[in-house]
């Protein structure tokens, strides 16, 4: 009997780890930690906005000299079967070739819309951005000062991270930090724009 007892409660506490792990929503505010389970909900939940300039969707959140922001993705669903008719039911063995019976009757995707309609829209209902979105980008920056930015690639723990050569870019100012312990890779940046420094750090969100 104790040996159930104690099979159901380690069963009990697995479930739960799983659990967990299955819910986790935490957004990271370091440059070189994310989370892949991240949604577009859960931003907006946590006070991230649109940040409107771009040609992507991206929403983001400002922190002090710090700004982290996620692209969207929008993958528009094919349109039900109902809508489609068949030229020709007679033809077998051969392929069928399948139309529209009417136009599609789609509201377009956020990137389809102009910035004021965007602007109109999600400004009155941020989460309303969320339908059909993906999180497929996220970007880290912070402003620094020059001397900062003169020692901050030798001042990563290198217990922690290991820094590498960019794979996409050989300028100079360009490198990737590897998080040993996750594995994941970002594409970093030192560089100066209009009199200022700021560090990025990149990484693709796409499976």
């Amino acid at each position: 009997m104790n040996r159930l007892l104690t099979y159901l409660l380690l069963l009990i506490l697995a479930s739960a780890a799983v659990g967990c792990a299955e819910t986790n929503t935490t957004i990271p505010n370091t440059p070189f930690e994310i989370n892949h389970q991240i949604t577009c909900e859960t931003l907006i939940e946590d006070g991230y906005r649109w940040m409107p300039g771009v040609d992507v969707i991206i929403i983001g959140k400002r922190t002090g000299d710090t700004l982290i922001g996620y692209q969207m993705d929008y993958q528009r669903e094919l349109v039900d079967e109902e809508n489609y008719f068949i030229l020709d039911e007679e033809i077998i063995g051969e392929q069928i070739d399948i139309i529209m019976e009417e136009e599609e009757d789609v509201i377009p995707s956020p990137k389809e819309k102009t910035t004021e309609e965007i602007q109109e829209e999600f400004g009155k209902n941020p989460s309303e951005m969320c339908d059909g979105a993906t999180v497929c980008w996220r970007i880290y920056q912070v402003r620094i000062s020059k001397e900062v930015a003169a020692h901050y690639k030798e001042n990563i723990d290198r217990g922690k991270f290991a820094i590498l050569k960019s794979k996409y870019n050989s300028d100079i100012g360009y490198f990737d930090v590897v998080n040993i312990s996750t594995k994941d890779t970002f594409s970093c940046i030192i560089n100066e724009e209009k009199d200022s420094w700021y560090f990025e750090a990149s990484i693709s969100l796409r499976n």
